[in-house]
């Protein structure tokens, strides 16, 4: 397979979901130093860190990101620059709640093309609502991952975010495809489903 060395040039937004699943994995994975070689910052918005913040006393695991998180400087980034009526507008859509209604209002103000976000309601209710919003899950990012080479251990994201999260093969390859396309790669649809078959994946 090719390899991608590609870094994005823009920051990613990130949702509460996706928070919380790397922060349960985090003593077993170093997700933020993937994230920081693909990325070059972390945006949370405010309410997305109050959210997360709020269960904090439970999961002090939360911790490491909430004490690193910093209003203009560092990779963590407190994001609260928004388009007000965008947020308004989004407020009001059955599917998305407070923190993603900020972060997609944030999106629109900030140089940012990515928001990532687990949340299989959420992703359903943006497209219908803005389709140019450009939403990616964990799913993509663990694609990501593997074609550019970041794990020493081949799949080591992929089964530990399976730990938190139950998704699927198809889920899986579904991403894994979209990422071939984003990056011009040439990869038939039986090299991608070996490459996405959880059976394979998680009897290492």
């Amino acid at each position: 397979m090719e390899k991608a060395n590609r870094r994005v040039n823009q920051p990613i937004i990130i949702d509460t979901s996706s928070l919380i699943y790397y922060t349960h994995i985090q003593a077993r994975y170093p997700i933020w130093d993937k994230l920081r070689s693909l990325f070059p910052h972390l945006l949370i918005p405010t309410e997305i860190k109050n959210e997360f913040a709020r269960g904090a006393h439970r999961h002090t695991d939360r911790n490491y990101v909430l004490e690193r998180l910093k209003p203009d400087y560092g990779f963590y980034r407190l994001c609260t620059k928004f388009d007000t009526l965008a947020k308004v507008v989004l407020e009001t859509t059955p599917g998305i709640d407070k923190g993603e209604a900020e972060a997609i209002a944030q999106q629109k103000s900030v140089s940012s093309s990515y928001f990532l976000a687990d949340d299989k309601t959420f992703h359903t209710a943006i497209r219908k609502v803005d389709s140019t919003v450009s939403v990616i899950s964990s799913l993509h990012l663990a694609a990501m991952i593997d074609i550019q080479r970041l794990d020493a251990v081949p799949n080591h994201f992929i089964r530990e975010l399976y730990s938190v999260w139950k998704f699927s093969s198809a889920e899986f390859r579904e991403a894994y495809t979209q990422v071939v396309g984003w990056y011009s790669l040439s990869m038939s649809k039986r090299e991608i489903s070996k490459k996405t078959s959880l059976k394979t994946i998680l009897e290492v």
